[in-house]
């Protein structure tokens, strides 16, 4: 603000050009300050993403800034950004980098379910799961032959397992469909 050169005083730190599948292009838009001290901005359109600035006190592209990195369980309404009521005006820290989360884990996106590895011999680790979900290993006959339950992901025991091949289901209110794998047991 202080720039005599008001052009001098603008750094370009990216540019965006992407279109979604119904041919709406999305740019960068309103943006606001959030107590976990990023920066998110909108879309431009009420689309399922936020653009974030990881380092908004780092001049220039060191502030990390993320295209489409925050990922939304619904489109974010007339691309508006979160209206954080309280602006901490009375304490020490405007926003507090500590914070990990501002929204429930499972609007940072919908992670991709892995199950590694595979063929596995005594551990096999889930991935991309949350909340409540049932894992169930089915033989190739379709006899259930191991159930167990998780908040998240997870390192399972399967050494109480045959050699063979097994179907794996994972089924939970927070996944958005049954995901279903084939796994060989060494």
């Amino acid at each position: 603000m202080w720039e005599e050169d008001f052009d001098k005083a603008f750094t370009l730190i990216d540019t965006i050009s992407t279109i979604t599948h119904v041919g709406i292009p999305l740019n960068f838009s309103n943006s606001m300050l959030a107590p976990d001290c990023k920066i998110y901005i909108s879309t431009g359109f009420a689309w399922f993403y936020y653009h974030v600035i990881h380092k908004p006190d780092e001049k220039g592209k060191a502030c990390d800034l993320r295209k489409l990195d925050l990922q939304l369980p619904w489109p974010n309404s007339n691309s508006a950004v979160p209206n954080n009521v309280h602006y901490r005006m009375d304490e020490a820290e405007v926003c507090n980098p500590r914070l990990t989360s501002l929204f429930p884990e499972e609007w940072y996106g919908r992670k991709e379910v892995k199950i590694y590895p595979n063929p596995a011999t005594d551990r096999l680790t889930i991935e991309g799961i949350f909340g409540e979900t049932h894992i169930l290993f089915y033989s190739v006959t379709g006899q259930l032959q191991k159930k167990v339950v998780s908040q998240g992901d997870q390192s399972i025991d399967i050494s109480d397992l045959h050699q063979g091949v097994y179907i794996i289901k994972l089924t939970g209110q927070k996944l958005e469909s049954e995901h279903s794998f084939k796994l060989i047991k060494l």
